[in-house]
């Protein structure tokens, strides 16, 4: 992923999030079913959990596993419309307790 943009670009946020399972009792299958939502925004203040702004990924998340973890890469398109530093933050699972992440930061000039 650019980590410069430039105002009015569209291009995928990227990145991966890697998965552990302590216990070994997930399946490959299972965390292909987990929903991931992402939130690009202006700054670096974590969103909260029911933001209207999270949305799906745009583009289908793969999912492989590595040595008993498991790596999900995520591409979702975006367009630049307001210059300054951003942030990308990923949520995932059902419940509130998962907590949410940062995943990237770029500026747009």
């Amino acid at each position: 992923m650019e980590k410069q943009w430039y105002r009015g670009s569209k291009l995928f946020v990227d990145f991966t999030v890697t998965l552990q399972d302590p216990d070994g009792e997930m399946t490959l299958a299972e965390v292909e079913a987990i929903d991931f939502d992402v939130l690009v925004q202006q700054g670096v203040t974590t969103p909260d959990r029911d933001a209207v702004e999270w949305v799906a990924p745009s583009v289908e998340k793969v999912v492989t596993e590595v040595d008993g973890k498991f790596v999900v890469e995520i591409r979702h398109l975006y367009e630049a419309l307001l210059t300054g530093l951003h942030a990308v933050y990923v949520k995932f699972g059902p419940t509130p307790e998962e907590p949410i992440y940062q995943a990237a930061t770029f500026v747009v000039l």
